[in-house]
């Protein structure tokens, strides 16, 4: 009996002693690792901005949850200057998508008035979509009487918003949205235009 319990001692000894050296050899790795990321960390992070055209391009084909961090990261700037560019029409489309996230969103209302008064078939819906929950953020912000900046710029908004509603050439669901919208940024006005 002695022999054998011996013998499972000596085994339980190799295996605790096996166990202690993977876990050295993995908490030093891991310390290197952490000392690296923070030597290396800072160096990099204060020479590196954030690059506006990757994070546009992430924010493509992410969730809303995503392209609010994202456009967070960015800037308002950021999301407006991709939105008057011409070449890049994937930034552009991102651009538009992350519209509604901005913190003044306003300031990109004329912008997407006018692509979805254009001709492109994925900018103008997507534009045209985008108009409405950022009037409605007006709307709630003029009703809370938490904001007053920009009744004219968003009279002016809205009134071509009303034409694009009224255009007969334009996809009906861009007339829906800019329709609605004009509604929505003309409670935020707090004025009532004429028919």
């Amino acid at each position: 009996m002695r022999a054998g319990q011996a013998n499972v001692e000596c085994a339980f000894d190799r295996m605790a002693r096996f166990a202690i050296s993977v876990l050295v050899r993995i908490s030093a790795r891991l310390w290197l690792g952490l000392c690296a990321l923070f030597l290396a960390g800072p160096a990099r992070s204060a020479t590196a901005a954030p690059d506006s055209r990757a994070l546009l391009s992430a924010a493509l084909a992410a969730d809303d949850l995503t392209r609010a961090t994202l456009t967070q990261r960015l800037g308002d700037t950021a999301v407006l200057a991709a939105l008057a560019q011409h070449e890049d029409v994937m930034s552009r489309l991102a651009a538009v998508r992350c519209a509604p996230y901005m913190r003044e969103p306003e300031r990109a209302l004329p912008a997407l008035a006018e692509l979805a008064a254009g001709r492109d078939p994925e900018l103008a819906p997507a534009a045209a979509r985008r108009l409405r929950p950022i009037a409605q953020q007006l709307a709630l912000r003029a009703q809370a009487a938490e904001d007053e900046r920009g009744g004219e710029a968003l009279l002016a908004v809205q009134r071509a918003l009303l034409e694009l509603a009224a255009a007969p050439g334009v996809l009906a669901e861009v007339r829906s949205c800019a329709g609605q919208a004009a509604f929505l940024l003309e409670q935020a006005a707090g004025v009532r235009t004429a028919p």
